[in-house]
């Protein structure tokens, strides 16, 4: 009766844990290299293939995931460029591309990372506002991250999607 008990016992922890094991937060750490092949191209959203533009074609992002953030520091020849995101829901705040700054909110839906960006920029037509969204998704091997960003700005929306081969 006790090993019939224990058997049943250890049935019904299974099942209870199986839920939650599917709900486990994707580990987006390793270092990341855009696959240009199958990724839309650069300045514009959707058509799939042959994109990526100059410099990020040959850029490897490396990130660092713990329970609470996410570092990416993307390096592109000479250059480089780090990004800390609280994992919480909460706002970072990171240097952003022309002089502005980044404030991004991350959060976990399900197996998708959700980035939603406000970058405040100055251009050669005055200061501007541009809103996105990025999804991040990792393959069943976890050997290949799809990163789909929805951008609002001064020209309207776009879509782009960037998918990554683990190095």
């Amino acid at each position: 009766m006790t090993a019939r008990f224990l058997s049943t016992a250890a049935l019904l922890a299974a099942f209870a844990t199986a839920p939650a094991l599917a709900q486990a937060k994707p580990d987006f750490s390793g270092a990341w290299k855009l696959n240009v092949e199958k990724s839309d191209p650069m300045g514009g959203g959707g058509g799939g293939g042959g994109g990526g533009g100059g410099m990020m074609r040959d850029a490897v992002t490396t990130i660092t995931q713990t329970a609470t953030e996410l570092t990416l520091v993307t390096k592109f020849g000479e250059n480089s460029r780090t990004a800390t995101y609280k994992l919480d829901g909460t706002e970072s705040v990171n240097p952003g591309m022309r002089g502005g700054e980044t404030k991004t909110k991350a959060k976990f839906d399900g197996a998708t990372l959700v980035l939603e960006h406000t970058r405040n920029m100055s251009g050669p037509n005055g200061d501007m506002q541009v809103t996105s969204k990025e999804v991040r998704s990792l393959s069943a091997d976890g050997k290949t991250m799809t990163v789909v960003t929805t951008s609002q700005g001064p020209n309207g929306e776009t879509t782009r999607k960037m998918v990554y081969d683990k190095q």
